[in-house]
């Protein structure tokens, strides 16, 4: 009886053994594998970043590019209101030329 227990311990011994070597390695394995996605996932974040990056240059660039325009189109605005109100001044002063011409005769 003693015999076919130490039998059967040392069978259940090795089965375990042998499990757990499995188990070892196909955890060392499934390891190396997240490894190798958290490497390639750091490569695409990396890229990303680098993208955003960029995206931020080109639209910071833009805003500015936007905000000079504004102050264009504002600088033209004026302009024009300043050559109305020239133009109407002398519509102004033609009148009273007229007008002062018309009184002398």
């Amino acid at each position: 009886l003693r015999a076919s227990l130490a039998s059967e311990i040392s069978s259940v011994r090795e089965q375990l053994q042998d499990d757990w070597g499995r188990t070892s390695r196909r955890s060392l394995a499934e390891s190396e594998t997240l490894q190798g996605q958290v490497e390639r996932y750091r490569k695409d974040l990396a890229r990303v970043e680098e993208q955003l990056q960029d995206v931020e240059r080109v639209a910071s660039r833009s805003t500015t590019a936007a905000e000079d325009l504004k102050a264009a189109l504002g600088s033209c605005a004026k302009q024009a209101e300043l050559e109305d109100l020239r133009d109407q001044l002398l519509r102004e002063t033609r009148s009273l030329q007229v007008q002062e011409v018309e009184k002398t005769q």
